[in-house]
């Protein structure tokens, strides 16, 4: 079956929600949510233990040195010294990175924001940091339903003002979609949107400059958020955030964003967020894998910075 994609509110945005949340005892939970619901992300401390994120992190170690021989190039980031660009999907290669998400305490925060059960979709590992512009996520992670989904940052490291730390625009995340004609945005380029490359950079560039542009004329600034290791940052789908200035080309900053959804919802990208008579599958379509009741889909391999050009299937 298929159908188009409803634009509206998530349940963490509705008035119905918010009143669900204040008649709530006082409690560490309660103000984490408001706080969330206030600024569009929150901390979550010490969401996974020292000792898990070590394991996790001394077999990154071993994997990179068993496999540093087959590395291109291109796989490193540039201007740092021997650190690699982003990992997408680390736990295909590395299982163990699967536990860091089954086993956090910020899944009992999404579960309540998303008011279903959380599961696993896409992983990204950094062992620097990522210096991106300020950005919303939304255009390459479009639900079914829309705005079903967070991203969570936990810091292997602890982060601070030298190792490019995540940057938020706290309150954007209540900026009307409306702002940004992302319709003009994709037909200036493509007069017929069912001709849409979902992996278009100049819409993906453009969508993003309206969006800083929309935060500057309302006020908004941007921030460091500078974390502990185990602590877990959740933001808001349509919160502004970025990676701030790397000022030690030498530092590590290891940390590992995955996405999340709630059970079976489907992710589309930029094909879809700007064609919205388009009709989708309302499944994901995973095959998943159950880790401390939690399901984590089964991908078959890695890939570093994005590059398509290499056997990933090598590395062990």
């Amino acid at each position: 079956m298929l159908q188009k994609i409803e634009e509206k509110l998530p349940v963490f945005d509705t008035a119905e929600f918010k009143e669900l949340v204040d008649k709530m005892e006082d409690s560490l939970f309660k103000r984490n949510i408001l706080f969330f619901i206030e600024n569009g992300y929150v901390v979550i401390s010490n969401s996974v233990s020292a000792e898990r994120i070590d394991k996790a992190v001394d077999a990154f170690v071993s994997w990179k040195k068993r496999n540093g021989s087959k590395f291109v190039n291109e796989f490193y980031k540039v201007n740092t010294v021997g650190l690699l660009d982003r990992i997408i999907n680390i736990q295909a290669n590395i299982p163990i990175f699967k536990e860091l998400f089954a086993y956090s305490s910020s899944l009992e925060y999404q579960d309540f924001l998303f008011q279903r059960k959380t599961s696993f979709y896409t992983s990204l590992f950094f062992e620097v940091g990522s210096s991106q512009d300020i950005h919303r996520d939304e255009p390459y992670f479009w639900t079914q339903p829309a705005h079903y989904y967070f991203s969570t940052w936990l810091a292997l490291e602890d982060t601070n003002e030298t190792n490019g730390p995540l940057t938020v625009i706290p309150g954007s995340h209540k900026l009307s979609p409306a702002l940004i004609d992302k319709i003009k945005i994709a037909k200036d380029k493509y007069p017929d949107l069912d001709n849409i490359n979902p992996m278009d950079n100049d819409l993906w560039v453009n969508y993003q400059t309206e969006l800083f542009k929309v935060c500057k004329e309302h006020n908004l600034t941007v921030k460091e958020v500078h974390a502990k290791k185990g602590d877990t940052i959740i933001w808001h789908p349509l919160l502004a955030h970025g990676g701030a200035r790397i000022k030690d080309p030498a530092k590590t900053r290891m940390s590992l964003v995955i996405h999340t959804t709630p059970y079976d919802v489907p992710v589309f990208g930029q094909d879809v967020f700007y064609n919205p008579d388009k009709e989708v599958k309302l499944s994901s379509g995973f095959t998943y894998e159950t880790i401390n009741n939690r399901d984590i889909p089964q991908y078959a391999t890695i890939s570093i910075g994005h590059k398509d050009n290499f056997d990933y299937t090598s590395l062990i």
